[in-house]
């Protein structure tokens, strides 16, 4: 190979350096993008859910309270539901709202690792 044609190879892997580095550099550019994007996404889906967890604590453990609160208030009487049942069913919606609780902060969490 004399030096016409070995300069001429150098500038071609030169060139082709070139090219590799910068299409190594838009897939980084590409990359960080995407990743940028994707994390966005989770922020939002996170906030979602806390929201979503947000209504159904809101709406479901006042509900509790004043149904606890107004039993309290009232006798038994024998034309009434018992007062155990009415306890009994407080607590079946206070345990759908703690597993549905969980169950939220669990997904929250699983998208944190």
């Amino acid at each position: 190979m004399d030096s016409e044609s070995m300069k001429a190879a150098l500038t071609e892997l030169e060139h082709l350096e070139m090219a590799s580095t910068t299409i190594l550099s838009e897939a980084n550019d590409r990359l960080r993008v995407l990743s940028h994007s994707l994390q966005e996404a989770g922020e939002f889906e996170r906030g979602a859910l806390v929201r979503d967890l947000h209504a159904e604590i809101r709406h479901t453990l006042p509900l509790i309270t004043l149904r606890l609160y107004e039993l309290g208030k009232q006798p038994e009487r024998p034309d009434a539901p018992p007062h155990a049942q009415q306890v009994a069913d407080s607590f079946h919606i206070l345990d759908r709202t703690l597993r549905q609780l969980r169950a939220l902060a669990s997904d929250v969490q699983g998208h944190n690792a």
